[in-house]
C-alpha cells in the first residue's frame, strides 16, 4: 500500500486532518492500518491516501455544539424528521451532493475502475500473517510437508521479513492483500491495486494475526499528536518525517515500548512514561528521562503540545507528540469471523479467541497463535515449531506435547463469564469517567457516555453500542470494543461474559462496493 500521502501531510508534524463527527473536534490519524479512522483507501487509481473529509484549520470545540444539539433534539421530539415532506426534500438533496460530489464515503455512478477479476487459488495451508510469526510458520510447514502453503499478507511483506528475520521459501505463495474473510466455498481475499479478487481453496486456515498497541484512555486522548508507536515509527524511524517533532513522550507497559522508545531517541529528544506493569518493576532498562504515571491528560489546542501527570506525582511535560506503545489489544476480528470464541487472556490482560493446543477451541483444521492469542512474546518462536507440525500432520513427541502444555498454560486463559477486572486496565490512564476521555473516536463515544448507558439499564455492548454508536465507524469495534467491556467491568465489577460481544460480518475491511458484488 502507498502510504505517501500522510507522508506529505505529516512531514513537518501532526496537524488536524479532519473534524469529529458529533463534537467537531479536530482529528487526525491514530493507527496506521487502512480502517483507521481518517485513513480511506479508495482513490480513483486504486492506492491508499489520506482522506481528508472535512479539513479545518480551526476545528470547531465541543461547546459550539450545544444550540445546534438542543435544536435538533426538540426537532426529534416534534417528530420533524418523520415527514414525509422533510424525507421527500432530503432525499432530493442527497442525490444531488452524491452526483456533485468526489467523496469516496458516497457512491459514485459513472466509475472508471474496471471489473474486479477473481482467482482461484489453490492451497492446503491459508495462513492469515499480521505478525512477522505467521512467515515464520509458513516457513516450517513448508519444510515439514513441501506442500504449497499461501500466506495473506495483511501489511507489506517487507515488515513480514523484518520482523521474523528470514524470507519466504519457494512454495509460500505470497498474497500482500486485504484479508476479507472465511465463507463456505473458500477465503477470500483482495488487491485493490491488482483489481483482483482472491479465492483460497485451502483445507486448514491459520491466523497469526499480532497484537496492536492499545489507544489509551484519557483527557484529550483524541487530540492529533496522539499516535500508535506503528504510526509513530512509520513516520520518524522509517521515512524522516515529523521534522518539527522535538520532544516525545512514548507511554510504555512493557519491553517492547522501550524498544520503540530507544528508537524513537535516536531522532527526538524523548521520555519514557511508564504506566502499568512497568512502572511495578523495581530497575527499567532505559538510560533517558523516566516518568512514572498512573492518570495523566493531554494539553493543548488543536493539537498536542503537552501531557500532564496528574498521579502519583503531579507533573508536566512539554511534548510534541504522545505515542502509545502500550501493547495487549489483539486482532482477533478475523479469528472471531471464522468462527472462534471469546475468553479472557490473564497474560494480555484482555480479551481474545480461546484455542487448545493450537487450534481455536471447538473447531478443526482452524489454529490460532501468537501473541494475539496470549502466548507470551518470548514463546512465541516455540510454539510456531509445535504448532507447525501438528498442522504438517506430524507426531509431536511426549516431551514436545508437555511444552505445548506450558505454553497454552502460560496464556493464562478464563472464560469470560467467571472474568471481573479488579485491577485498572493497563490502556486506562485516568480514575474519573467525566471528560473529553474517548473509547470511540470513530463515532465520539466518551468513557461517561458507555458507563451511563450501562447505569441506564442497557447491559450488554450490542445494546450500548445502538445507544451510543459505540463501534459503528470504520473500526468496527477495533478499537472500543475490547476497551469498553474492559472500561465497564472494571468500574462497576461486572464479569466481562455479561456484557457480550459485538456481531463480526465480513468484509472485515472497508472496501468499495464494486469488489465484493
Amino acid at each position: 500500500m502507498n502510504y505517501s500521502p500522510i507522508l506529505e501531510t505529516f512531514r513537518e508534524r501532526i496537524i488536524p486532518t479532519a473534524s469529529s463527527p458529533k463534537f467537531k473536534r479536530p482529528r487526525a490519524p491514530f493507527y496506521m492500518e487502512r480502517w483507521c479512522p481518517w485513513i480511506r483507501a479508495h482513490s480513483p487509481k486504486g492506492v491508499t491516501y489520506l482522506y481528508l473529509p472535512h479539513s479545518s484549520s480551526n476545528p470547531s470545540p465541543k461547546y459550539s455544539m450545544e444550540l445546534i444539539s438542543k435544536a435538533r433534539k426538540e426537532l426529534g421530539s416534534a417528530g420533524f424528521y418523520h415527514s414525509i415532506l422533510v424525507r421527500r426534500l432530503w432525499n432530493t438533496v442527497w442525490k444531488t451532493v452524491v452526483k456533485m460530489s468526489g467523496n469516496p464515503e458516497l457512491p459514485m455512478e459513472g466509475s472508471e475502475l474496471p471489473e474486479p477479476h477473481e482467482e482461484v487459488i489453490e492451497g492446503g495451508v491459508a495462513i492469515i500473517a499480521g505478525d512477522g510469526a505467521g512467515l515464520k510458520l509458513a516457513n516450517r510447514v513448508v519444510e515439514l510437508t513441501g506442500n504449497n502453503v499461501v500466506l495473506i499478507a495483511t501489511k507489506p511483506f517487507s515488515r513480514l521479513k523484518e520482523e521474523s528475520g528470514e524470507g519466504a521459501r519457494g512454495n509460500v505463495t505470497i498474497l500482500e492483500s486485504i484479508y476479507l474473510g472465511k465463507f463456505e466455498d473458500g477465503v477470500y481475499a483482495l488487491s485493490e491495486e491488482k483489481r483482483e479478487i482472491y479465492r483460497i481453496a485451502a483445507n486448514t486456515l491459520a491466523f497469526v494475526t499480532g497484537v496492536r498497541d492499545a489507544m489509551p484512555i484519557f483527557e484529550n486522548n483524541d487530540l492529533p499528536g496522539v499516535v500508535s508507536a506503528e504510526l509513530a515509527k512509520f513516520l520518524i524511524v522509517g521515512h524522516g518525517a515529523l521534522r518539527d517533532v522535538r520532544k516525545i513522550a512514548v507511554l510504555s507497559n512493557d519491553k517492547r515500548g522501550l524498544e520503540a522508545a530507544r528508537e524513537f531517541s535516536r531522532f527526538k529528544e524523548t521520555t519514557v512514561v511508564s504506566v502499568g506493569s512497568l512502572k511495578k518493576r523495581e530497575s527499567i532498562d532505559w538510560d533517558g528521562e523516566l516518568v512514572v504515571a498512573e492518570e495523566v491528560k493531554a494539553t493543548g489546542y488543536p493539537v498536542v503540545e503537552g501531557l500532564k501527570i496528574i498521579s502519583p506525582k503531579e507533573e508536566e511535560l512539554q511534548t510534541d507528540l504522545i505515542v502509545s506503545a502500550i501493547t495487549g489489544i489483539p486482532d482477533i476480528e478475523p479469528v472471531l469471523q471464522a468462527g472462534g470464541r471469546l475468553v479472557y487472556s490473564k497474560y494480555l490482560g484482555a480479551p481474545t479467541v480461546g484455542t487448545e493446543k493450537g487450534y481455536v477451541k471447538g473447531t478443526k483444521n482452524l489454529f490460532f497463535l501468537g501473541r494475539a492469542s496470549g502466548t507470551p512474546e518470548d514463546l512465541v518462536s516455540k510454539e510456531v515449531e509445535l504448532v507447525s507440525k501438528v498442522i504438517s500432520g506430524k507426531s509431536l513427541s511426549s516431551e514436545e506435547e508437555k511444552e505445548l502444555n506450558n505454553i497454552q498454560s502460560s496464556k493464562g486463559l478464563a472464560p469470560l463469564e467467571d472474568t471481573i477486572i479488579n485491577n485498572s486496565p493497563e490502556l486506562l490512564l485516568t480514575r474519573d469517567i467525566r471528560g473529553m476521555k474517548f473509547v470511540c473516536t470513530c463515532q465520539d463515544v466518551t468513557l461517561e457516555d458507555v458507563i451511563l448507558a450501562y447505569d441506564m439499564g442497557y447491559k450488554d455492548l450490542e445494546r450500548i453500542k445502538r445507544f451510543t454508536a459505540l463501534g459503528t465507524g470504520t473500526c468496527q469495534g477495533r478499537i472500543c470494543r475490547i476497551s469498553s467491556s474492559l472500561a465497564i467491568s472494571y468500574f462497576r465489577k461486572t464479569p466481562l461474559g455479561s456484557l457480550g460481544g459485538f456481531k463480526q460480518r465480513p468484509p472485515l475491511e472497508p472496501v468499495e462496493l464494486g469488489m465484493i458484488y
